[in-house]
């Protein structure tokens, strides 16, 4: 079973949604606004990066540059990082 973590308002999740429908393959959907990713299942997904928090994070986002004008995620720990996707989940690509 394929999980589709969507953040409604995005075209490319919508995109996902769509074409998964499309296909017929079966998924389930978990709306990142209404149940964020925990702080465990971001450090699960990082054992699946090659670039670690750098795969994750969508740096074209209006959450990453704000959070940038204060404290960069790439000046933060990896603890710290991690807490601040589960958070903020605009963060998350």
């Amino acid at each position: 079973m394929i999980n589709l973590c969507v953040l409604p308002s995005t075209a490319s999740c919508r995109k996902a949604h769509r074409w998964l429908l499309e296909h017929r393959i079966p998924f389930h959907e978990r709306n990142m606004n209404a149940q964020p990713l925990t702080e465990a299942e971001i450090k699960h997904l990082l054992q699946y990066t090659y670039n670690g928090i750098d795969d994750l994070i969508s740096t074209k986002s209006n959450a990453y540059h704000q959070l940038s004008k204060t404290t960069p995620i790439e000046d933060m720990s990896l603890s710290e990082a991690v807490r601040v996707l589960s958070q903020t989940p605009q963060l998350l690509r």
